[in-house]
């Protein structure tokens, strides 16, 4: 496909600062969009030298979460469109596509005294048709969970959407924070009460109305103590109201009080402002008191 994983790439220059780092149990990677996130190589090299930096200056991290789409794997040619919705076979197929090229995060990770929730998609023709997380415990491959809940014209082409694969994503994972809950993206949106509100009032029973219903169903069931979320892009600042939102109502709404934080990938003009960024992208604030950037 169009991933590079053939072979191992030119070193590259990259750098790597702090926002922030206070101590405490979660780190935030925040990523610019305009790196070349199809070379696994590359990436992986991004994230060893993150868990190094960690380890040396921010050893109480327990959680490293990433942007979405931190890499993406190009497959034009894999599907045809009228196979994006199907109940059978294409998620599967995404998601063995999506473990072949990690070997270089599972060697690089391989002695991480740290978990990883790292954002990859499949990308068709430009179109995120498979977005995940894959939850890294211990140097291991613990979970990859599958994004369920799309936002506007995504849900002509997310794999699965309106399936009863698509909805039941293994998002709840074990991680050294305890249980967790892994949302990929949008997914976010779910716990909002706008967008629970909207979705609601359709005449009757709409693919988005079973996923929102079956996830919240979840969430009162699972009660985890975290919620972790890799969002693909913030291009403006108003681009995170919307998750700082769900991401107080998630943590405000449920009795047990989950903490929630996010990281995510950055267009050019956000720059000098990621460090108020991250801090929204989180709830109760300051809950990650860690945040890297990549450049």
């Amino acid at each position: 496909m169009g991933t590079k994983i053939g072979a191992e790439t030119t070193v590259k220059k990259f750098a790597i600062r702090f926002l922030r780092n206070q101590g405490g149990p979660v780190a935030q990677v925040l990523h610019p969009l305009g790196v070349e996130r199809d070379d696994v190589f590359l990436m992986s090299d991004r994230i060893k030298e993150v868990e190094s930096r960690i380890s040396k200056e921010a050893p109480d991290v327990k959680v490293v979460v990433t942007g979405g789409g931190f890499v993406e794997i190009h497959a034009d040619g894999l599907v045809s469109p009228d196979e994006w919705r199907s109940e059978t076979g294409l998620l599967e197929r995404l998601l063995a596509l999506v473990k072949e090229p990690l070997t270089p995060f599972i060697q690089a990770l391989g002695c991480a005294r740290r978990d990883y929730v790292i954002g990859i998609d499949v990308l068709i023709h430009g179109l995120g048709i498979g977005q995940f997380a894959v939850v890294f415990v211990t140097g291991k491959i613990e979970s990859v969970v599958w994004k369920s809940y799309p936002v506007d014209k995504e849900a002509d082409f997310l794999a699965g959407f309106g399936t009863c694969k698509g909805r039941r994503s293994p998002r709840f994972v074990t991680t050294s924070l305890g249980k967790s809950l892994i949302l990929v993206c949008h997914d976010a949106q779910v716990y909002n009460h706008r967008s629970h509100a909207l979705v609601h009032s359709a005449h009757g029973p709409t693919p988005r109305m079973r996923v929102m219903d079956e996830m919240r169903e979840q969430m009162e069931e699972e009660r985890p103590l975290w919620a972790f979320n890799p969002v693909h892009r913030i291009e403006k600042a108003e681009n995170m109201k919307t998750f700082f939102t769900s991401y107080k109502q998630i943590a405000t709404d449920h009795n047990w009080k989950p903490s929630v934080v996010g990281a995510f990938g950055y267009g050019p003009c956000v720059y000098h402002q990621l460090e108020s960024l991250a801090q929204k992208a989180q709830y109760p604030p300051n809950t990650a008191r860690c945040a890297i950037v990549i450049e």
